[in-house]
This record gives C-alpha cells, sequence and structure tokens, in this order.
C-alpha cells in the first residue's frame, strides 16, 4: 500500500502540482530538497544491486551477515553498497578481496558520485527555484489575460453611433354629431435638415401640409360632384373638441385617413364651397366626403345604412357649389 508520494523533478516545486497529485491519489506528498536528485539516487541504488547480484557468491558455509538497517538519508557512495552487499568469509578472505577490487574498478570514482548523493546544507537555496519564479509568473501572466478576454467577450463593445428616426405620431379620433368612429392611425412626421443634421419636423406642421396637399389633391373629383348629393362621413375643424380629444391638424388628419382607407372618401376644404352648419359658412372645416353622386339626399342616406353605419356617422347632403 503506497504511504506517501515522492514528488521528483523540476515541475514538483509547482504547488498546483502536489496539490492535484494529492487529490488525486489521496496520499500524502512529499519532495527532497533536490527533487531532481531523485531519479538519479534511485538509478544508484538499483546499479548497486545490479552489482552485488553479479559479485561472486561466498561458500555455503559463510554465515550471511545481517542486512543493514536503512537509514533515511539518502544511500552510502555505489562501492560502499557493493561491499556492504558481499561481506567476505573468514574462509575466503582471497577471494573477497579480488571481487572488492573488481567492483571498485568498475564503480566511478568515489568523489564524483559522492558529492551530488550527499544532501546539500539546510541554509542552502534550491537551483530550481528561479525557473519555478518564472514558471509562477507565467501562470499569472496567462490567467490575467484570460480574464481580459472573458470580459471583452461578454460585456461587448459599443461603437457610440446613433441613428435619425422618422417621427411617428399615434393619434386616436372620435367622431360625434355628423360621425362617430374610433379609429387609429399612423402619422408620419417629415424631417428638415439643420445644420447639416436631419432631425425630424413637428408633426402638426407636417400634419397640416398633408392635409393641404389632400386638398389640392382632391379638388378635381370635389368639383365634379358640385349639384349633387353625397354621403358624408365626417367634419373637422382646429380646436373641435369631442372629449376626451381635442382636434388639431394630426387629429383631423389621423381621423380622415382612417375614412380615406376604409371608403375612399376625399377631402373636402368647407369654406372653399358654400357648405353652412348652424348657419355660418364653414371655413376651416375639413370635410370627408364619398365621391359618389346620388340624385337624391334619402339615396345618399341609404348608402351609409347599407354599411351599417348610424345617421350619426354618415347622413347624405347636397354638395355646394364653390364659393
Amino acid at each position: 500500500e503506497v504511504k506517501v508520494v515522492l514528488l521528483a523533478g523540476g515541475s514538483s516545486r509547482i504547488p498546483l502540482v502536489a496539490d492535484m497529485v494529492r487529490g488525486e491519489l489521496g496520499r500524502p506528498v512529499v519532495s527532497d530538497v533536490h527533487p531532481k536528485h531523485s531519479v538519479a539516487m534511485g538509478a544508484a541504488r538499483y546499479g548497486a544491486g545490479v552489482l552485488a547480484a553479479n559479485a561472486p557468491s561466498t561458500p555455503a558455509t559463510a554465515p550471511a551477515p545481517p542486512a543493514p538497517a536503512p537509514r533515511p538519508a539518502p544511500p552510502a557512495p555505489v562501492p560502499a553498497v557493493a561491499a556492504a552487499a558481499t561481506p567476505p568469509a573468514p574462509a575466503a578472505v582471497s577471494k573477497a578481496v579480488v571481487a572488492a577490487t573488481a567492483v571498485a574498478a568498475t564503480a566511478p570514482a568515489a568523489p564524483a558520485p559522492a558529492k551530488p548523493i550527499q544532501p546539500p546544507p539546510s541554509d542552502s537555496v534550491p537551483p530550481g527555484k528561479p525557473r519555478s519564479q518564472w514558471m509562477l509568473l507565467l501562470v499569472v501572466l496567462l490567467v490575467a489575460a484570460a480574464a481580459v478576454g472573458a470580459l471583452v467577450l461578454f460585456t461587448g463593445g459599443d461603437n457610440g453611433t446613433t441613428t435619425d428616426t422618422t417621427a411617428v405620431a399615434n393619434t386616436g379620433a372620435t367622431n360625434t354629431g355628423a360621425t362617430n368612429t374610433t379609429a387609429v392611425a399612423d402619422t408620419a412626421a417629415t424631417t428638415v435638415t439643420t445644420g447639416g443634421n436631419t432631425v425630424p419636423a413637428d408633426p402638426a406642421v407636417a400634419a397640416a401640409e398633408e392635409l393641404q396637399n389632400l386638398l389640392q389633391q382632391d379638388l378635381p373629383t370635389a368639383t365634379a360632384l358640385v349639384g349633387k348629393f353625397v354621403p358624408q362621413l365626417s367634419a373637422k375643424i382646429v380646436g373641435l373638441v369631442e372629449e376626451p380629444i381635442t382636434y388639431g391638424s394630426v387629429e383631423i388628419l389621423a381621423d380622415h385617413m382612417v375614412r380615406r382607407d376604409a371608403y375612399g372618401a376625399i377631402l373636402v376644404d368647407g369654406g372653399a364651397f358654400a357648405f353652412e352648419f348652424g348657419g355660418q359658412p364653414m371655413t376651416g372645416w375639413f370635410l370627408s366626403i364619398v365621391p359618389e353622386a346620388f340624385a337624391t339626399q334619402e339615396a345618399a342616406a341609404k348608402w351609409c345604412t347599407d354599411r351599417g353605419l348610424a345617421s350619426n356617422e354618415c347622413f347624405g347632403r347636397e354638395f355646394k357649389p364653390a364659393v
């Protein structure tokens, strides 16, 4: 059973190596002052055993001496071990002397191996320390580099650029009186260039411009309806309050676009034609009218009822001449 693990080689000085071996094998680990000498000392011990096995054997009558007790210190030089393994017997002194002489001749000189085998003084500095310091520094640098790489990978970056987008106003329109339809439309604001930068324009200004464009676009169609009866879907003016909506150009445009998309309505300037409301000209009013001509007001109103529109949402009226 393994009781302790002896670490050998320069890598045994790395604390991580000792921890890994101890954790894997479940046994304590030890290391010599010179871990690199463990292999050399083991080779010397093995060589001593080989030499002892090849030495001439003593007569059978020679009593075998007791084996020397193992010492905790490194083994003695090879010649001493070989000589101690086969002590000369009294009856064969000359043969033992010859064998010892042969062993001494084949073994290295005593001073050469004895110097590295002897343990160094306790205050000596291990020769592998500078290398261990460099390896430790290298490990620290690698860990730091890995940490920086992980930080960059998981946090990402920002290029610091911004983009200009077109402003969109979401508005709801509720009609009462002439119309009572709830609708939501997206009104895109145009953009203007100021100081080289494109910025969204005021949505109210952009909606007012779009209303005027629609009036001019639909004017020929409106003129052709003069004197006929038509279905009217909506009538709005800036400042009109229909809780919870106060109508401005954005809300009026949204209200008209719903009817334009659903019924093909055109936009008519109430002040450009002789339309009246409460006996007063409808100057500033925007009318959403279906461009279908009928001979009577009842026929125009029937168009509304055929589509499920109540009288407060749609009604027939005469298209007045231009003023």
